[in-house]
């Protein structure tokens, strides 16, 4: 919307799914290479080994990257600059991340953490991961974690879908 291209885009008469599409898959694709990155210098660097199923870090980390995506989207719609965007976009995840365990873990912090981290999307993951890596835990112990995070995928699309048309409305008036 920024650049507007969004609006060239759109009077392409491309389908609007097909404009989501091509510019979410490359994130998506870059995003689980990211992974991939990680867990081989995991492997190879420090000698992370994956105890439980491989299959499971794999279906963990494209729940997450799908998370990741879907609140990036939601938070582009929620904000009105470039400024908010880029504040928003660097305090949220690091926020969420000490609060969901993802920067260190949970029996270090205080009690109240503990009741709040489960409200992220970054204690699931660490959940799923820790389970399958550390844990020695087979695919069955990733569902509930991949479900929750396809929940906040979930509410974090509906907020997107949502700003999104509301932003096309504000532009069709101005």
């Amino acid at each position: 919307h920024g650049w507007a291209t969004w609006n060239r885009l759109r009077a392409s008469g491309t389908p609007r799914v097909q404009i989501l599409l091509g510019k979410v898959l490359p994130i998506a694709i870059l995003g689980l290479c990211q992974m991939a990155v990680v867990f081989g210098l995991g492997d190879a660097a420090y000698g992370l080994r994956i105890k439980g199923s491989a299959v499971g870090v794999v279906v963990v980390a494209s729940v997450l990257v799908l998370t990741v995506i879907a609140m990036g989207l939601a938070i582009t719609v929620v904000v009105r600059t470039m400024q908010q965007l880029n504040a928003v976009a660097n305090i949220v995840p690091v926020a969420l991340g000490a609060l969901g365990g993802a920067l260190m873990p949970l029996v270090t912090l205080p009690a109240w953490v503990h009741r709040v981290a489960p409200a992220t999307p970054q204690y699931w993951a660490m959940r799923g991961f820790d389970q399958v890596i550390l844990d020695g835990a087979g695919l069955r112990a990733v569902v509930l974690p991949s479900i929750v995070l396809l929940s906040f995928a979930v509410a974090f699309s509906i907020v997107a879908v949502l700003g999104l048309r509301a932003t096309e409305r504000r532009l069709a008036f101005a």
